[in-house]
C-alpha cells in the first residue's frame, strides 16, 4: 500500500501554508518560508490531513492531551509535553484531532522543543 507524498511550507510573508506534492514544487518561492513539512499519510477523526508541525489533541481516556507531530528516527512521532513520545502510526486515530500548528500558534512550539 503506497501513500501520497505531499508537503507544505509556511509563508511568513503571507501567513499561510503553500501545499504541493513531489512532482509540483511551487515556483517563485524565495525566502520567507519554513522548511518543508511532510504529510504523514494519516487524517484525523474529522478527515483533516496530519502534517509534521501539527499540534494534535488525543481525546482518549480521562482528559485530552496535546502533542506535536515530528518526523524522527524514521517515523512520524508525537511529542507530548510531559510524557515520552508515541509513534503516530500506533495511535487510535479516531480519537485524534488537529487543533493547530507551530507556525500559527508559536506559543505552543516552546512546549515541545
Amino acid at each position: 500500500m503506497s501513500r501520497e507524498f505531499k508537503f507544505r511550507v509556511y509563508s511568513f510573508v503571507d501567513k499561510e501554508f503553500i501545499y504541493f506534492d513531489i512532482y509540483d514544487y511551487p515556483q517563485g518561492i524565495a525566502g520567507g518560508v519554513s522548511e518543508p513539512q511532510q504529510y504523514t499519510g494519516l487524517n484525523d477523526k474529522n478527515g483533516k490531513e496530519i502534517y509534521e508541525g501539527d499540534i494534535i489533541e488525543q481525546n482518549f481516556g480521562e482528559k485530552p492531551t496535546r502533542g506535536l507531530v515530528k518526523f524522527s528516527r524514521g517515523s512520524f512521532r508525537v511529542i507530548w509535553p510531559a510524557e515520552p513520545y508515541d509513534d503516530l502510526g500506533c495511535m487510535l486515530i479516531e480519537y485524534v484531532t488537529v487543533i493547530g500548528n507551530v507556525f500559527e500558534n508559536p506559543k505552543m512550539r516552546g512546549i515541545y522543543e
